[in-house]
């Protein structure tokens, strides 16, 4: 009968003491902040997009590493911080595609421009005195 004492007080949720908890949320509060920061300035100028992704990737890798013990608030707190890092990541990624394809378009729509223009050198002289007869 000895032994089922041991068995029923390993397998019960362990609380941690007040100290422990909030030397295990302080760490989470601090990436909490980085995060944060990270989201806000995301809808800001994409050249800073790598330094955001690299921030993010930082953060979720010390997220990894944190020992939590098995305090279910702060293991909850570390799940949605990961989740609210993938969100801020697909963002940024889906901004970068956006910005990506519409330089490409304005790319090829310049070329055409060109070419059109280059394929036919007269023209432009035409349309201007063409202009020029209507004005007066």
């Amino acid at each position: 009968s000895s032994s089922t004492p041991a068995v029923a007080a390993h397998s019960a949720p362990q609380r941690q003491p007040a100290s422990t908890l909030q030397d295990m949320m302080l760490p989470l509060q601090r990436l909490a902040a980085r995060v944060s920061e990270v989201e806000a300035q995301a809808s800001g100028h994409l050249r800073h997009a790598r330094g955001w992704q690299d921030e993010l990737t930082k953060v979720s890798c010390e997220l990894d590493t944190l020992e939590l013990g098995g305090d279910q608030a702060a293991r909850q707190t570390r799940r949605s911080l990961l989740s609210r890092i993938d969100t801020a990541s697909a963002g940024i990624e889906q901004r970068l595609d956006d910005m990506d394809r519409t330089l490409t378009s304005s790319s090829k729509t310049i070329e055409e421009v060109q070419r059109r223009k280059e394929a036919e050198p007269g023209r432009n002289q035409k349309l201007l005195a063409q202009l020029s007869r209507v004005s007066s």
